[in-house]
């Protein structure tokens, strides 16, 4: 559902037509929860969450699909980037993301399985649409983390809040 405004006075959701590209169906994303939505100009990135696959299928299992929805007016098109699977993030859910200098994602962290928690830093670079995974050379890297906030506030500045458990 989308909310539009067609007056001062009148506010509504409407559900816009969702298509496939090249009406393929693996092109729409399957139901899945702990994913983020980043958004840049008309154009969202899907990416990752936590699915339980096919129909029928009781496993639940991350995802590291990065889905494109392009954003018309009347109609929505999603469609499945499809990278070689060493240039890519792990499969995770929980993690954050935040758009960063309007072109890039940045994502952080998550949950890989249950038990095993994410510290890694990868930047997407929607003009190229390619993952990159920057590593620091100074100082100690961040702790393992999911199901916590990122943001971006002033330009060149990230804010990763983090915190120590006992795990």
């Amino acid at each position: 559902m989308v909310l539009t405004e067609n007056s001062a006075a009148k506010i509504q959701w409407k559900r816009p037509r969702c298509l496939a590209s090249n009406d393929d169906p693996t092109n729409i994303p399957c139901a899945r929860s702990g994913h983020t939505l980043s958004v840049i100009g008309n154009t969202g990135f899907l990416f990752g969450g936590l699915s339980n696959g096919p129909i029928g299928e009781k496993v639940a299992r991350p995802l590291d699909e990065l889905h494109i929805l392009r954003m018309g007016k009347s109609e929505l098109e999603w469609c499945i980037l499809q990278l070689p699977e060493d240039t890519r993030p792990l499969a995770r859910w929980r993690h954050s993301a935040c758009v960063f200098d309007g072109t890039q994602i940045i994502i952080f962290g998550g949950y890989h399985t249950a038990s095993l928690r994410l510290s890694d830093v990868w930047v997407f670079n929607t003009v190229a649409m390619e993952w990159q995974q920057p590593h620091s050379t100074q100082g100690p890297g961040f702790m393992a983390n999911g199901s916590h906030p990122q943001a971006t506030t002033w330009p060149g500045l990230l804010f990763l809040p983090t915190w120590r458990t006992n795990q």
